[in-house]
């Protein structure tokens, strides 16, 4: 299906890199190590990524300084940057507790508040539509 977001593909898999890398490095040492991925298109209007794992220690986002750029942000350490990554790339982020054990690392794209014009209709069975619909 063309969810035409071709000019978010970048953004979205590098996200889903960063993310499934995360889960893969941190899941290892756990009884059972299960990472699930989705990407959901919501009603139209939001790009989600989640990925699910076993490992019940949950990141920590990192806040984006908006002001000039600190020195720890151009650090030479090897690990640390793939959150700071999925923060600047994407329009949230959040995580949250799985039950029984585990959590849910996801981060979105607005797409409205991307200006990117009229969603693509959903159908009554709340599947995307593949053409979309005049306006009357």
């Amino acid at each position: 299906m063309d969810w035409r977001l071709s000019h978010l593909s970048d953004d979205i898999r590098m996200c889903v890199s960063e993310l499934v890398t995360n889960a893969i490095t941190h899941a290892v040492g756990v009884d059972c190590a299960v990472v699930t991925i989705r990407i959901v298109h919501t009603q139209a209007t939001r790009v989600v990524v989640e990925v699910e794992d076993s490992d019940p220690t949950l990141p920590q986002f990192p806040a984006v300084n908006c002001g000039p750029p600190s020195v720890a942000e151009f650090s030479l350490e090897t690990h640390g940057r793939g959150l700071l990554m999925v923060v600047m790339s994407s329009d949230g982020q959040e995580v949250r507790r799985r039950f029984p054990f585990g959590k849910v690392v996801s981060c979105w794209w607005d797409l409205g508040a991307r200006g990117l014009g009229d969603p693509i209709p959903v159908r009554r069975d709340g599947r995307n539509s593949p053409t979309r619909s005049s306006a009357t």
